[in-house]
Formats: structure tokens, sequence, C-alpha cells
């Protein structure tokens, strides 16, 4: 059996749409398709399914701009676009939303006070939600049931992450913590010093508030069970009391946080990470370098992190 020639592309013709800035800043495209008897008006704003808070929202608000609005019914919406021969599409993008109406050139004045209505107006009556619900969930039984849909669920959660689009999220928590450091000072250093070290440990109170940019690796078998993740961001800790200050350290410190996570039965959360401190935490304090100078002493915080916490 002979295969199929594979040729590589050598032309193309892409019409070039004519681009024109409105009074308000929005920009329009301007497609003329010659002697074409129907027309197509889209509208594309930003925000789309990776972008929504809960799952299907931008789905079910795409669905439901043709449910109503606050000049026309449903039913006013579809019969007029049967009188006058033309249609609406509603859709939710990866990062974009879009509402389109195709029309007969001759009628398509009439249809636009209809359009701009389900732009401007929605009104998403609740009887339809209703409905649009058992409708989405008669046709997810049926899809489960399917191969295709069944592998594209798998591949999409495989390459974007299980429980985001794009398989990141961002967490900003608020924690309290407890910090201890040792303090030592060799006395041979000292004029008339023995060889004896002189050490203090000293604990202080810290309220701590890390944002972390957090990935999360899809495993498909055990997801439900477990879901390991890394994070990394940068965290703020402002000092609340804690023990006398021999170093005279600063209320506010900044760090960067580097972690791993596992997150067992979608609810318990257990990381670890270190955290590499950013400015001299250390205030004015003179202290003895190397070469027997007096310099500015310099601290900084390091320390790792172990957290437990419950997602409800």
């Amino acid at each position: 059996m002979k295969s199929i020639e594979v040729k590589n592309v050598v032309a193309t013709d892409l019409v070039e749409p004519e681009r024109i800035r409105l009074d308000n800043g929005t920009q329009l495209l301007v497609i003329n398709a010659a002697d074409q008897d129907v027309s197509k008006l889209e509208i594309v704003t930003e925000g789309g399914i990776c972008d929504q808070t809960k799952a299907s929202l931008a789905t079910f608000v795409a669905t439901m701009a043709n449910e109503g609005t606050a000049r026309y019914s449903a039913d006013d919406i579809a019969l007029a676009g049967d009188y006058y021969g033309a249609w609406f599409v509603s859709e939710a993008l990866t990062h974009a939303s879009s509402l389109s109406v195709f029309s007969l050139n001759r009628n398509f004045d009439k249809i636009l006070d209809y359009f701009e209505s389900m732009w401007s107006c929605p009104t998403f009556p609740d009887d339809r939600l209703e409905n649009l619900k058992k409708r989405a969930c008669a046709r997810l039984k049926v899809n489960v049931e399917k191969v295709n849909y069944l592998a594209l669920v798998a591949l999409q959660s495989e390459f974007y992450g299980s429980n985001h689009p794009l398989g990141f999220n961002v967490d900003l928590s608020v924690m309290y913590s407890r910090m201890y450091s040792k303090v030592g000072v060799d006395m041979s250093d000292l004029p008339g010093g023995d060889d004896e070290t002189v050490s203090k440990t000293e604990g202080r109170n810290f309220i701590e508030i890390p944002l972390n940019v957090k990935y999360k690796l899809s495993l498909p078998a055990v997801e439900r069970i477990i879901s390991p993740y890394v994070y990394t961001g940068p965290t703020l800790a402002v000092r609340v009391g804690g023990d006398e200050d021999y170093l005279k350290t600063k209320s506010c410190q900044w760090g960067w946080n580097l972690g791993l996570g596992v997150e067992l039965i979608k609810h318990l959360q257990v990381t670890a990470g270190y955290t590499w401190g950013m400015n001299n935490v250390a205030k004015h304090i003179d202290a003895l370098d190397s070469f027997g100078e007096v310099s500015k002493l310099k601290v900084k915080n390091n320390y790792w992190t172990v957290t437990v916490g419950w997602m409800f």
C-alpha cells in the first residue's frame, strides 16, 4: 500500500483584517468577505475557563447568555433568530469568552438589538439555570462512557495538572511561628579572655505571611489519594514578641521560600521547606572581623519550616 505523500505548505492566502480603534479604546477588526450573504459579528473579552473561580462557571455563564435578558425572554430571542435567519453562539475559551451572531445581511440591523441585550443585560433566570444543570449532568453521564471523552480528560489532567487548568495556583496564608537563634561569643578574642565560648539561645515570636506559587504534579492513577507539589515565593515575618533580643534584630524580616508538599485525600496538606533570609535583620551592631577591624554585624534568618494543614 502506497503511503500518502506529505508536502510542505508553500503559500497561504489569509485575509488581513482592517483594524479600527474606537473612541473608547476598543479594537475593531473588520474582514470584508465580498459578496457573502451572511455576516458575523463577534465580541471577545478577557476571562475564560482558566480564569474562573469555580468549576464550569465560565461555561455556564456563556451558555446562559441567550436564556433571557432584561428586554427579551429566551423564547423572544429564539423566535427572532428563526424569523430573521440568524443564530447566536456564546463560548468560553481558555483565557477569553466570546458572543457571536450570524445573520443574513438584509436582516442584520433588525437582529442587533437582541444581540446587544444578550451582551449588556442578561438575567440568568433561575429556572433556566436549573434546566441547564440537569442537562449538563445528563450529558456528563453519557460522556463518561465514551473513550474519546475519557482520553481527553486524562490528557488535559496530565498536561495541565488535575486541580487547575494550567497546573499552577497561588497560595497566600498567615502563620504564627517561633524562631530560635543561638548567639555565641569566643572569649579568647577578648582582652584577658580564656578559651571558653559563651552562648545563649533566644526565641522570638513572629506572624509570618508567605505568598507562594504552587505547582501540583499530576498522578492520574492515585490523584484522589495523594498529589505532590512544589512551591516557591517570598515571605514576610513580623516580630510580635519573645525573649530579650540580644542582637536587637529588626521587627520585619524578608525571606524566600522553596519547598515540597503532598496533599492527601484532597484535604490534608503536609509541607517541608527552607527559607533564605533576604535582608540584614541585625540593627547597627559593631563586631570585629577576621582582620581585627570593626564592622557592622550582618545577620540573616535562614530556617526550615514544616507545616500541616487541613483544607475544608
